[in-house]
């Protein structure tokens, strides 16, 4: 029975797929995945610049986006955050439009709610799960036809109102850019090899299997939103989080400490956090924490005379006179070495005295 209900899913869809494609103005790449735990049709609207997933018969979809426009409405800083993190992935290249073995936006929204859940010397911005279910009230019931129970606090303002009451601690009240320099130090040392990410406690849990990456679906508890992620994106989602942790540290982008929002001495300089979103930035300083710049050698670049010319393979006396070496002789002798060794001269090599110059 299941099976003839999922075989008429996958008929609509493709009917309303050729839709799609046929007859709705500004639509292209249409894609059809089918094979998917909910059938998805996935297409680009040129006229508004969206990528845009269309399903059939998933309450369950439509109630966590309910969710996380409830999670968007209690702090004015999830939103920016969720959007900062998620240009960051796309511009080092960890997400991918096409459905794949990476990270997707959905599961990067989801650790970063994980995050502002998280309790220090402030209180979390944002409320679990499992709270807003124990405040839902009798016109919060929802139950999906496949039996997935979906109740939880729908009216914000009563919410902010418990929050706000049961406050413990001191009230978070981090600028954007702290909390955006923090999600990276607290995921750089999150133990992905074993534990879950649950928005359901706000805690992390031992994972329930093997898979790399592992994020509870706050809905669907069972199942694991970042299934599709391999091995090798996880650990190069974790390398990205500790190369982008160490930069935001070693640059200081705080306002008290960053040299480059305290000077801004050229008005066309990136500075703050728009240097992360720079490709030139993120090649040359996103690179693994324990790497050390290699040091840039002058083209000027000195050397003794003694030491390319002496026998044994010890260090020159650089404090013993060195006497000067014509550099006619030299050029001849060092085009006599090159075609003995078959090699065509063409090497430069200009004014000697006791030492040389070479480019």
């Amino acid at each position: 029975m299941l099976t003839n209900g999922r075989t008429q899913v996958q008929r609509h869809m493709e009917t309303l797929g050729d839709v799609v494609q046929l007859l709705l103005p500004g639509c292209s790449h249409v894609r059809r995945i089918f094979q998917a735990r909910v059938p998805i049709i996935k297409y680009h609207q040129g006229l508004t610049g969206v990528e845009w997933d269309l399903s059939m018969t998933n309450m369950s979809a439509v109630y966590m986006s309910e969710l996380l426009y409830i999670l968007g409405e209690l702090d004015w800083r999830v939103r920016p955050l969720v959007f900062a993190v998620r240009s960051w992935a796309r511009e080092i290249g960890l997400t991918n439009p096409t459905p794949g073995r990476w990270i997707t936006n959905f599961s990067l929204t989801l650790l970063v709610l994980f995050y502002l859940q998280q309790h220090s010397k402030f209180s979390p911005v944002l409320p679990t799960l499992s709270r807003m279910i124990s405040l839902a009230g009798p016109g919060d019931h929802r139950v999906t036809s496949d039996g997935v129970n979906c109740t939880f606090i729908r009216d914000v303002s009563q919410l902010c109102q418990h929050m706000t009451s049961s406050v413990r601690k001191l009230p978070n009240t981090n600028s954007l850019e702290t909390l955006f320099i923090g999600f990276f130090e607290f995921y750089s040392s999150f133990d992905f090899s074993t534990c879950a990410i649950s928005l359901i406690s706000g805690v992390s849990v031992p994972k329930p299997d093997h898979s790399p990456l592992y994020i509870v679906n706050p809905l669907e508890r069972g199942l694991n939103v970042s299934k599709n992620v391999s091995h090798d994106e996880t650990e190069r989602l974790r390398i990205e989080f500790r190369n982008t942790a160490w930069m935001l540290e070693s640059v200081a982008l705080t306002p008290e400490k960053s040299p480059l929002m305290a000077s801004q001495k050229k008005a066309d300089e990136a500075w703050g956090l728009t240097a992360l979103f720079e490709a030139p930035n993120i090649a040359s300083k996103a690179r693994n924490i324990f790497y050390i710049p290699t040091r840039s050698v002058s083209p000027s670049r000195i050397v003794d005379v003694s030491d390319l010319f002496q026998q044994n393979t010890g260090v020159s006396d650089k404090s013993a006179p060195v006497s000067e070496v014509p550099v006619d002789s030299i050029r001849s002798s060092k085009q006599q070495s090159e075609m003995q060794d078959g090699i065509k001269p063409g090497t430069k090599v200009i004014k000697v005295s006791n030492r040389l110059h070479r480019r």
